[in-house]
């Protein structure tokens, strides 16, 4: 009876601390195009710009930010970045989406990537269109 206690209080431990994707809301005609991607040293967001929100990161504050600056495709990534970009470089990696486990510092029950992993929202259908 104390191991299965003991295996139980491990289990609910463990899964308090593990966060996978969850599908927000995405404000401003945004959608998700990639759940978790690969993100690379030369970044899979073309003419990237990476911006620290350590407090208040989570996909629609970044969505609105990458929008306030006409940006067409934004991510979050490890937590507290919010990257914005004109396009994607190639055709990004995917990653299972457990990979983008580590939450949002705007919004704790939200993933914003992971280490090296990124969730990739474009403006709009024609946007993707526009990369193909």
């Amino acid at each position: 009876m104390a191991s299965l206690l003991l295996l139980s209080t491990t289990l609910a431990a463990s899964l308090e601390y593990t966060l996978a994707f969850v599908p927000p809301e995405i404000p401003l005609n945004w959608s998700t195009y990639y759940s978790c991607a690969v993100d690379i040293p030369s970044r899979i967001l073309t003419n990237d710009v990476t911006t620290v929100l350590s407090s208040s990161n989570e996909p629609a504050a970044c969505i609105s930010l990458c929008d306030e600056g006409n940006f067409t495709f934004a991510g979050v990534e490890y937590g507290n970045e919010c990257h914005c970009g004109h396009g994607i470089a190639g055709v990004p990696q995917t990653a299972p989406d457990s990979d983008c486990d580590i939450a949002c510092p705007g919004l704790a029950e939200w993933s914003c990537g992971g280490s090296w992993r990124m969730q990739v929202c474009p403006f709009s259908a024609q946007a993707i269109l526009l990369e193909r």
